[in-house]
């Protein structure tokens, strides 16, 4: 009896061996069999999977962050079909201007046929009035604050969740065959950031807390674990995972630490147009209802080809069932696990509620954004050392919706995008 109840104790932690043994195995198994030759590949770049609607506001500087602190140069983008507005413009100008890759994709490239056929995931008078009865509609923060959606939002919801899980394995499969190897997948209101417990000190002594003023900064910092063996079997590679941290929407009066920000902005640039730079306080790092799942970042070159990843993946948060962590495993302040993390900015109200979503009520966006941990100034160096790299003239296209306002700034961006567009047009 001692022995069976004991078997019952221990088996959270006999599963999690097992599985920890089934994904070295595995990946040993997949690198040994010399099928493929990018699984010895170090990463020279980073690639990532977008999935948008209607977000130029937040493209720029999303692009434009990434692209500097980890080196994002093949970015692969779907577009719902349900956008009022197109991001093409936006990607043109960094094709002219940068040496970053941008495909988009629509729903014919990516979704299966069934849905093409239909347009729905699930039959519209199918769908589970009770959201918890469907993983497809279950929404974490409705367990705390009134989030009430009407049939056509579930419908909604189920067809943008199953476009998502789609289009993930769909442009896995897509970077892997392009010979890349470090993915992420993350949205535009994300950014990858250093765990906030590692800026404390350094770890193992081995990798210094990296700058985000300098190029690749982050990039470098993750891609020199794979020179040591203990950090990257530390951190799960293939299969990285990133904790999440939701940013709100406060901004306390605090004049002195408000002029450091606007210290440290570069002359012309307006701090509160930037995410990264306006908000400064954050969920606690426990804080699951708020801070939701992690996301991931997946070096596509060393996964197995027969993944369910690349057929019928696990979950966009956990794309490979065998070779990722499970949410019971990640801990935020573990920092030799998870050495980065993402910041999730929630944004003011009026963009907010922009979305055509009845659960977005303004009791959720006050219980999601009313968060008083920080402040949290890691982020404010990035912006000086992105137009050090490209160049000012070219920053000031790139973020031309960024700066302080005025007639003359406005009229000189269009003058400048017009040559630009035209120059590339008589190529």
């Amino acid at each position: 009896m001692q022995d069976r109840d004991l078997r019952f104790v221990n088996g959270s932690a006999l599963e999690q061996h097992l599985r920890a043994f089934q994904r070295r195995i595995t990946v040993e198994q997949y690198s040994l069999a010399g099928s493929n030759s990018s699984s010895t590949i170090t990463p020279d770049s980073l690639s990532a999977c977008l999935l948008i609607k209607d977000d130029n506001v937040l493209l720029n500087e999303w692009i434009a962050y990434h692209y500097h602190t980890m080196r994002m140069r093949h970015l692969l983008v779907a577009i719902d079909p349900s956008s009022q507005s197109s991001p093409e413009q936006v990607f043109a100008t960094w094709r002219n201007l940068t040496d970053l890759q941008i495909v988009t994709w629509n729903d014919t490239q990516y979704m299966p046929e069934s849905f093409l056929k239909t347009g729905n995931f699930i039959e519209p008078n199918r769908v589970a009035l009770d959201s918890n009865r469907s993983r497809w509609l279950r929404i974490p923060t409705c367990n705390v604050v009134d989030c009430t959606a009407t049939r056509d939002d579930k419908v909604r919801i189920a067809n943008h969740r199953f476009r998502q899980v789609s289009f993930l394995s769909k442009c896995l499969s897509f970077h892997r065959d392009a010979g890349r190897t470090l993915t992420m997948h993350i949205d535009t209101d994300e950014y990858v950031v250093l765990n906030r417990h590692k800026r404390k000190g350094d770890l193992r002594g081995v990798l210094p807390v990296p700058s985000l003023k300098q190029p690749d900064g982050l990039f470098n910092y993750l891609s020199s674990m794979y020179r040591d063996a203990y950090l990257y079997e530390k951190i799960n590679l293939p299969c990285l995972s990133m904790p999440r941290v939701l940013f709100g929407s406060v901004e306390k009066d605090d004049t002195a630490k408000a002029a450091a920000i606007a210290a440290t902005t570069p002359s012309g640039y307006n701090a509160r147009k930037f995410e990264t730079l306006r908000w400064w306080y954050h969920t606690t790092d426990d804080d699951k209802e708020r801070n939701g799942q992690p996301k991931v970042i997946i070096d596509v070159s060393r996964v197995p080809a027969d993944d369910e990843m690349y057929t019928k993946l696990f979950s966009i948060h956990r794309p490979s069932k065998a070779l990722c962590r499970t949410l019971f495993q990640i801990k935020f302040d573990d920092v030799q696990r998870y050495p980065l993390t993402v910041s999730h900015y929630i944004g003011p109200w009026d963009r907010y509620n922009a979305r055509n979503d009845s659960r977005r009520t303004y009791d959720l966006f006050h219980y999601k954004s009313n968060v008083h941990e920080g402040p949290d100034y890691y982020m404010r160096s990035w912006l000086r050392g992105f137009i050090d790299n490209v160049g000012v003239e070219k920053a000031k296209i790139l973020l031309a919706s960024y700066q302080v306002s005025t007639m003359a700034n406005e009229t000189r961006t269009r003058i400048k995008l017009q040559d630009l567009f035209r120059i590339s047009d008589e190529k």
